[in-house]
């Protein structure tokens, strides 16, 4: 049976920086997932992934630079929707342990808490949804493919409309959801965590910054996380383990600490 890891935090906690950690390592009998950040030279010319990958990179890119709450919720949920896809893409016979950065049963909620309530505020844009769906028709049509639902004629709006009833309802992992992303609880959980003024100082030195990297909404997501976890601890196998990422020597032992344990 293979393990699943997931390495998650708050923006600027260091995910990034031990997956690349991670990568150079290279080992042979570990899959990492990084479905938000995927490399699109690492999916197979071949792959049925390759182009909903790369308008899925394009789209985020987009939803970051018009700070667009519609377009950045939908390329999230389209990214953990094509969670299990890219899982059987990057897995081998060899693989034992599966370590992603993010996760469809555990992020998909925490971040559906903070844009329901800017989805469901104000008029739809159809016009704007109209044309999402015109450039990204095939990314859409990808995810809906995945999805159980009826009509799929409406491509971006369908998927926006899902995610606002869908969420309303949803807080925590059940049957549900693990059928809609095709996926199980993680066996381990690791939650960088630090102090959100040290993330914001991280924050500030990047080019782009998102529309939730503000102090308050950090914290809010950090709560969120916390009661998430609570739930997931009572209902669930998972062991669950905050770690210490206020400084990169925290960060460098955590790195140092999760070798041992994946070689082993």
């Amino acid at each position: 049976m293979i393990k699943t890891i997931l390495i998650t935090g708050l923006d600027g906690s260091g995910k990034s920086t031990l997956f690349s950690k991670l990568e150079a390592k290279n080992l042979n009998h570990v899959a990492l997932i990084s479905v938000l950040h995927t490399d699109i030279a690492s999916i197979s010319d071949s792959s049925s992934l390759k182009k909903p990958i790369e308008l899925l990179n394009e789209m985020s890119e987009e939803a970051d630079k018009d700070n667009s709450d519609s377009l950045k919720a939908m390329a999230l949920f389209s990214a953990m929707i094509l969670f299990h896809k890219l899982v059987a893409e990057k897995t081998t016979l060899e693989t034992k342990i599966i370590i992603c950065e993010r996760h469809p049963l555990i992020d998909t909620f925490v971040y559906a808490q903070y844009y329901l309530p800017r989805l469901n505020s104000g008029n739809t844009d159809l016009e704007k949804l109209m044309y999402y769906n015109t450039k990204y028709e095939t990314l859409f049509s990808f995810v809906l493919e995945q999805l159980p639902i009826e009509n799929k004629d409406l491509g971006a709006y369908t998927i926006y409309k899902f995610i606002k009833e869908f969420f309303v309802k949803k807080t925590a992992p059940d049957a549900e959801t693990e059928s809609i992303f095709k996926t199980n609880v993680p066996d381990k959980i690791f939650f960088l965590k630090a102090p959100v003024k040290i993330l914001m100082e991280r924050i500030s030195c990047r080019k782009v910054i998102e529309a939730h990297e503000k102090t308050s909404i950090l914290s809010g997501l950090e709560a969120t996380y916390d009661n998430l976890f609570k739930t997931i601890a009572k209902n669930n196998d998972t062991t669950i383990k905050n770690i210490e990422a206020s400084s990169f020597e925290s960060l460098d032992n955590f790195y140092s600490e999760l070798i041992k344990e994946i070689k082993n």
